[in-house]
């Protein structure tokens, strides 16, 4: 591939990139790349957005406050981000942070997605241990 000489990046054929601008906040799990199928990872989210933002690793390391190597890192699935990371990323990028923290977790995605039989209204006996711990709080200091 022959790359632009006034950014030292590589061009892109067309039609080998999906198009990114509206593979962020639905929950298609696919992204389309060379006619094949690829599973939607965090990785490849960050790369495909970052590529559309026209920022090098370098450039969004800097606004992210890390170093270019770890964006590398998260791009190729070799690190996870740390929950303010994952903020970061959100503002940054202009990515849906539930989205983002799912792909960076998809094993939170059983604990915030309600499951066949079960409500996800939390259950009127569940303790609220703010509230509680207030009322105490409160009960003890009235003795």
């Amino acid at each position: 591939m022959a790359g632009d000489a006034r950014t030292n990046r590589p061009s892109v054929a067309k039609g080998l990139v999906p198009n990114v601008s509206d593979s962020f906040g639905d929950d298609k799990k696919k992204v389309e790349t060379k006619g094949k199928m690829k599973k939607k990872t965090l990785g490849s989210v960050l790369k495909d957005r970052r590529e559309f933002l026209r920022l090098t690793q370098r450039e969004l390391a800097a606004k992210l406050g890390v170093k270019a190597s770890h964006v590398a890192y998260l791009e190729n699935g070799r690190r996870r981000p740390s929950l303010s990371l994952l903020r970061r990323l959100s503002t940054v990028m202009g990515l849906d942070s539930e989205t983002i923290f799912l792909l960076a977790h998809p094993e939170a995605r059983e604990l915030i997605t309600p499951r066949d039989g079960i409500s996800a209204k939390r259950p009127e006996n569940a303790r609220n241990t703010t509230r509680d711990n207030a009322d105490s709080a409160d009960r003890s200091r009235n003795k």
